[in-house]
C-alpha cells in the first residue's frame, strides 16, 4: 500500500527536540492533559483531553478499547485520526505537546488559510499536536517490524473557532475495526473519513479534502463537522496557485465535491477551455495551459455545464536577474576565447604533423644523394 502522503518534514515539528512529551511505551493506555486554553468541539468547550495509545484524542475519559465502536455513539467524545489496535511496547513512539509558540502557530495559520480561503481572518492562539511515529499493530515480543504507520493530529483554536488537521505520512496496516473521524458522544452527530472499517482506510495517505495527498482539514467547533472538501459558496481552491506562463504544471482543484461521472472543465482567462480530470470525491486535476500574460488570471470551474466555481491563478515568467546577466556578459566572451585558443592549438598540431610528412621525404632524398656522391 502506498506510503507517499505528507512527509514528516511537513508535519508540525515534533519529538523531544521540539519540546514534546514522550508517551509511555505500552499497550492500550492513555495520558490526561489539562489544557491552557479551552478547545471548542461540537459546540462544547473542553479544558482537558486524553491522548490514547490507540490513535485517538478523547475529551470525556481515557480509552483502552482496541475496537472502535461505530460512530455515532454516546460512549466517547473523540477525534480519531486512526483508531485501531496500536501497541508501542516494543516499537514506535507517541509524542504530544501544547503549542503557544508564535512561529509554529503562524505555520498552522498559513496551512488553514492557504487551504480554506473563507477563513482568512482566522488567527490561532493555541494548538495541541500528537504524533504517532512508526507505530505497529498489536504484537507480542516482536521488534523491527517494518509494517508501521506514521500520522499526526493537530488541534487549534482562536478561542471561538477550532480546526483539526490530520497529517498521514504512511498507513501500512489497518484492522477491520479501524475508524477515522469525529464523534460528538450524543449518539447523533459524527463524521467519518473515507474508508473507515475497511482496508481502503489506508488510502487516506493518497487522498485529501484540500488537494494535498495525506492532509485533511476540518472545522470542528460548530454543531456539525465542516468538511472543507465540500464547499457550496462558489469558491474553489487551486494547488499550486502560481504557474509558469509556459504552463505544464499539474494543478489540483478542490472546494466542491465531485462525482465520477461529472463533466468537469475550466474556463481560464475567459477563453481557454481545459478539461479537469476526476481524481476523487474532493479533487479534480488539470494541466496548466500555455498562457499569454502574467499576473492574476481568472479561472472558472464548470460542473455538468451548470454549477460554476471561481478562483485565480498567478502566472509568472522566469527572469534572468541583473547579476546573472552580468555574469553571462563575462562568461560568453571567455567561452569564445577558450574555443579560439583550442582551435589554434589544434591547427598548429595539424600543421606540424602535415609539414613533417612533407619535409621528411625531401630530407631523406638529400641524405640518399649525399651517400651516392660519397
Amino acid at each position: 500500500m502506498s506510503s507517499s502522503g505528507v512527509s514528516k518534514d511537513n508535519f508540525i515539528p515534533f519529538g523531544l527536540d521540539a519540546g514534546d512529551t514522550l508517551m509511555s511505551k505500552t499497550d492500550d493506555e492513555f495520558e490526561q492533559i489539562f489544557l491552557s486554553t479551552k478547545f471548542p468541539f461540537f459546540e462544547n468547550f473542553y479544558n482537558k483531553l486524553w491522548v490514547n495509545t490507540n490513535g485517538l484524542i478523547s475529551f470525556d475519559r481515557g480509552v483502552r478499547e482496541v475496537e472502535s465502536p461505530i460512530f455515532p455513539n454516546n460512549k466517547f467524545v473523540c477525534i480519531s485520526p486512526f483508531w485501531s489496535d496500536i501497541d508501542t511496547t516494543f516499537q514506535g513512539d507517541i509524542f504530544y505537546r501544547q503549542i503557544s509558540n508564535k512561529e509554529i502557530l503562524s505555520k498552522i495559520e498559513y496551512e488553514i488559510i492557504d487551504a480554506l480561503y473563507e477563513y482568512e481572518t482566522f488567527k490561532p492562539n493555541w494548538a495541541f499536536v500528537v504524533t504517532w511515529l512508526e507505530v505497529p499493530e498489536f504484537q507480542i515480543n516482536k521488534t523491527n517490524n517494518l509494517i508501521t504507520n506514521t500520522f499526526q493530529v493537530v488541534l487549534t483554536t482562536n478561542t471561538t473557532q477550532s480546526f483539526t488537521i490530520f497529517n498521514y505520512e504512511k498507513l501500512l496496516w489497518s484492522t477491520y475495526s479501524t475508524q477515522s473521524g469525529f464523534n460528538a458522544g450524543d449518539g447523533i452527530r459524527f463524521f467519518n473519513l473515507p474508508g473507515t472499517f475497511s482496508e481502503s482506510v489506508k488510502e487516506l495517505v493518497n487522498i485529501s479534502n484540500i488537494g494535498v495527498p495525506g492532509k485533511w482539514i476540518f472545522r470542528t467547533d460548530s454543531s456539525e463537522i465542516i468538511d472543507s472538501g465540500c464547499i457550496t459558496d462558489n469558491i474553489m481552491r487551486l494547488n499550486p496557485k502560481n504557474v509558469s506562463i509556459n504552463g505544464g504544471e499539474m494543478i489540483n482543484v478542490t472546494g466542491p465535491c465531485f462525482e465520477e461521472d461529472d463533466f468537469l472543465f475550466l474556463i481560464i482567462d475567459s477563453i481557454i477551455n481545459v478539461e479537469c480530470k476526476y481524481l476523487d470525491r474532493y479533487t479534480c486535476v488539470f494541466e496548466a495551459p500555455k498562457l499569454n500574460k502574467t499576473g492574476s488570471i481568472a479561472v472558472m470551474l464548470v460542473i455538468n455545464a451548470y454549477f460554476s466555481y471561481e478562483s485565480t491563478l498567478v502566472s509568472y515568467e522566469i527572469m534572468i536577474s541583473k547579476s546573472s546577466t552580468t555574469y553571462l556578459y563575462f562568461l560568453i566572451p571567455a567561452i569564445f576565447i577558450c574555443i579560439l585558443i583550442t582551435g589554434l592549438i589544434v591547427g598548429y598540431i595539424f600543421y606540424k604533423k602535415n609539414n613533417k610528412s612533407l619535409v621528411e621525404p625531401i630530407q631523406q632524398e638529400i641524405k640518399d644523394k649525399s651517400i651516392v656522391n660519397l
